[in-house]
């Protein structure tokens, strides 16, 4: 079986998972700013750390990560193109590397659009992505702290509903719910899988279909505030102009 708890820590309410196998090897996967908490959690439940994963550079998935590289001699794990300043990276990862945790392993995808160095980690077995801050519950990604709109619903499209191995992979596992990116907050693994099977039936006839739906809602959203911005935009260009004309009119007569 697995071991899935989330934890939400923080001021930003970072969801941080710990997450391994039956032997209780764990990663803990965006530790966020609370590194004392987890520290007592993973002790009082006797979890071996084997490593610290990061699925993007922002200060409120990473700000425990000297604490606890203090607290559990483990590799940290970040994209290649993360550029940290507080804290070394011991294992640069890739599109398609993987990640063993005891008898678990989650596979890298690249996930960039929330940040430049974002990526999602897949469990095809126990058929769950955690997607950081690429995709939420009916949700996505904010792109204004350095992202970009277009690249993040590339990776949406492309990387979680392509119709590739992601999709196909999950799929064939029926794990629709997974695929969504929802991960409730579970008591212990099998709390989780419940769920994702309740999930998987729930969502597996026309799963796509209602994915695409939900994307292209956001999408509406944002041409339409960018629509807004353009109009606003223009009236100001034509109103400065007519203002200049003005000046130069009062000018001539003067």
């Amino acid at each position: 079986y697995m071991i899935l708890d989330l934890e939400t820590l923080g001021a930003y309410g970072t969801n941080c998972y710990i997450y391994g196998d039956d032997s209780k090897e764990i990663v803990i996967i965006d530790p966020g700013a609370s590194g004392p908490i987890l520290e007592k959690k993973i002790l009082q439940l006797d979890y071996a750390v084997k490593g610290i994963i990061i699925t993007h550079g922002h200060p409120d998935h990473t700000g425990a990560v000297p604490y606890l590289k203090s607290k559990f001699d483990v590799p940290l794990y970040m994209s290649e193109k993360g550029r940290p300043k507080n804290f070394t990276v011991d294992v640069k990862v890739k599109e398609n590397d993987e990640i063993i945790i005891g008898k678990k392993k989650l596979v890298v995808y690249e996930s960039p659009g929330h940040t430049s160095d974002g990526i999602l980690l897949i469990s095809f077995e126990d058929k769950l992505i955690f997607s950081g801050d690429t995709i939420f519950n009916r949700s996505i990604g904010r792109t204004d702290l350095g992202g970009d709109y277009s690249t993040l619903m590339a990776s949406i499209k492309n990387k979680i509903m392509s119709s590739g191995k992601v999709l196909l992979g999950l799929l064939a596992g029926v794990a629709a719910g997974a695929l969504l990116g929802i991960l409730f907050a579970p008591e212990k693994g099998s709390v989780t899988r419940k769920k994702i099977a309740k999930k998987s039936e729930d969502y597996t006839d026309g799963l796509k279909e209602k994915f695409d739906e939900f994307l292209d809602s956001i999408s509406e959203k944002y041409d339409k505030v960018a629509e807004e911005v353009s109009d606003f935009t223009e009236q100001v260009k034509t109103k400065s102009e007519e203002i200049k004309e003005g000046i130069k009119k009062e000018a001539k007569t003067s």
